[in-house]
């Protein structure tokens, strides 16, 4: 997979965790908090703040996406356009999986609230 294209991938990936920050954030506003943690079972273990559950995962998530991609920019040989970049788009999917994830919960555990 071509630099250009992972990097693509990448940059809407971070679209899409700043878009569901957002909508975190207003779909979970009567919510002071959200769980941040979740058992084996699926029920919530432990709870945080509903900005921090909402903008601080996204944010982590894209700041992990950001050493990522410069670890593969600064330590691969010929920079962007040398090796396979393969492992950047599918970090990003993976990424993006887990905040589905999280919203999901977050969604199961509030229809169960309402």
């Amino acid at each position: 997979m071509s630099a250009a294209a992972s990097l693509s991938v990448a940059v809407l990936t971070i679209f899409a965790l700043l878009i569901s920050a957002y909508w975190t954030n207003r779909r979970f506003a009567n919510f002071e908090k959200l769980p941040r943690q979740y058992g084996i079972t699926g029920e919530p273990t432990a709870f945080a703040s509903r900005k921090a559950m909402a903008w601080g995962v996204p944010l982590f998530l894209i700041a992990t996406l950001g050493v990522i991609a410069a670890s593969k920019l600064l330590f691969s040989s010929g920079g962007v356009g040398g090796g396979d970049w393969a492992n950047l788009a599918l970090s990003s999917a993976v990424i993006l999986a887990a905040q589905s994830l999280i919203l999901w919960l977050h969604v199961r555990w509030a229809g169960k609230r309402q």
